[in-house]
């Protein structure tokens, strides 16, 4: 239960989204000790994400989603419903519908850019979404509590949480984030999967909380998820394409066009992209960016080398 939930109504219509963190910083209290041994989903967070988004931007919530992403995406039809004009609830306050849902789950597929190919935001926090950001602690009160999920393929144990979004399938071989989800205050849900490039929304109303459609939702997002070409069934299983822990960083990935690469202070670099059959399609040395673009979509492994280090990251052309 969101702390707006525990305001009177009269409260929440006299306060300003800054009154409202300030109160959440001010009231609520610490749940597990020590500290970061438990996490339980509300929208607190993203409720003083908000205020603190207001304040860095020197404009209102409802601006800055109007100029930074509602504009930008074409979400003609999104607004804030649960919401006042001065203290929108950042967290199950919003209300759109499938078509808006879309655009928005093929920003995210497409790191950032909207359906023009414009970058919208910036691809290297995209990638936040998809990073455990409760650092494996028991998960307690959310819509993915432990035990085995109905449509993980890898027998996981429990899903995590990632920045509004749900860890749905992680592939503990390669280290790679594969699917994330979000789910509606009503049930209806978005998810993104990176290895089959899909996005699928379902949209459901129902009168009661206590009707749950989660197991169904799963299911059929297995089934979806298992209809078309599984990119990254092609991967090589070897612990040594772990992206998590790489000393290089490659970005936006996946890429349609350019990828971009941070390389150790090192010289030389060796870099060598390959496809699935071990050709090498691209040689070079300290490289600060490749082109991709005429590649087939598909899964490539770049590797780089110097005096002290190799390591190799998967790349998705899609």
């Amino acid at each position: 239960m969101d702390f707006q939930d525990r305001l009177p109504t009269i409260q929440i219509q006299k306060i300003t989204l800054q009154q409202s963190a300030d109160s959440i910083l001010r009231n609520d209290v610490i749940q597990y000790s020590p500290i970061g041994s438990g996490f339980r989903y509300t929208g607190e967070d993203q409720q003083v994400a908000g205020a603190a988004a207001e304040l860095a931007a020197g404009v209102s919530w409802a601006t800055l989603f109007e100029e930074k992403l509602a504009q930008p995406l074409g979400l003609a039809s999104t607004g804030f419903y649960l919401t006042t004009p001065t203290n929108p609830r950042i967290a199950g306050g919003i209300r759109t519908n499938a078509a808006d849902m879309m655009r928005f789950g093929k920003f995210i597929l497409h790191n950032g850019k909207n359906g023009d190919g414009i970058q919208v935001v910036d691809s290297l926090l995209l990638q936040e979404l998809w990073k455990d950001q409760a650092n494996r602690a028991g998960q307690f009160g959310s819509p993915y509590p432990n035990g085995e999920p109905f449509n993980n393929p890898y027998n996981a144990d429990t899903v995590y949480y990632g920045l509004g979004t749900w860890l749905d399938i992680y592939n503990p071989v390669t280290g790679f984030q594969e699917q994330i989800s979000a789910d509606g205050a009503f049930r209806g849900i978005i998810w993104v999967n990176r290895c089959t490039n899909m996005v699928g929304v379902f949209l459901t109303f129902l009168p009661s909380l206590y009707v749950l459609t989660g197991e169904t939702q799963s299911r059929a997002m297995d089934i979806f998820r298992n209809a078309v070409p599984d990119l990254c069934n092609t991967l090589t299983q070897t612990q040594e394409i772990n992206q998590k822990e790489s000393m290089i960083l490659v970005y936006p990935n996946p890429s349609n066009a350019f990828i971009h690469l941070r390389l150790p202070d090192q010289n030389p670099v060796t870099i060598e992209l390959a496809n699935t059959l071990g050709q090498t399609i691209f040689a070079g040395s300290n490289q600060k960016f490749i082109d991709i673009s005429n590649f087939p979509a598909g899964i490539y492994f770049l590797k780089a080398e110097a005096h002290n280090f190799r390591e190799v990251v998967r790349i998705m052309k899609y």
